[in-house]
């Protein structure tokens, strides 16, 4: 955490390869929902997400890219990246929240791995912005 911020890097690899390898990606997280995510130095997202009720969230999502510089085709690059991003990624995504019981995203109601060191953090923000004390659930 960094002001208020949470900044991540991953990468996305099969599990045979070595730490370190693959896809490198990074993200930063705003509390409570503004992620800016980095996929490379030339292909970046903004990501709002606001809360409708309970089980619902309202995301809108924003693409740059800067591979194609042409005018029209640099927008269309830019739209391709978003539909392959909701059409492949968030589809499965979808499908893995939506099956997980309880519903709640308490941090006692799941196994977290090192990789979820982000997500720890987000918690903490989120209670800190609540007033509540560290064993109080999210």
């Amino acid at each position: 955490m960094d002001a208020g911020a949470i900044r991540t890097v991953g990468w996305l690899r099969k599990e045979t390869r070595p730490p370190g390898t693959g896809f490198r990606f990074a993200i930063d997280v705003g509390y409570p929902g503004v992620l800016h995510l980095r996929f490379t130095p030339r292909l970046v997202a903004a990501v709002v997400c606001t809360p409708v009720d309970a089980e619902h969230t309202w995301i809108a999502a924003r693409f740059h890219q800067q591979y194609v510089r042409l005018p029209g085709l640099r927008w269309l690059a830019a739209r391709l990246a978003i539909a392959f991003e909701f059409r492949f990624i968030q589809p499965d995504d979808y499908r893995m929240v939506r099956s997980c019981l309880p519903r709640s995203g308490a941090l006692t109601h799941g196994t977290l791995i090192r990789a979820d060191r982000a997500i720890v953090a987000w918690h903490q923000l989120h209670r800190a912005a609540l007033g509540d004390t560290p064993g109080a659930s999210c």
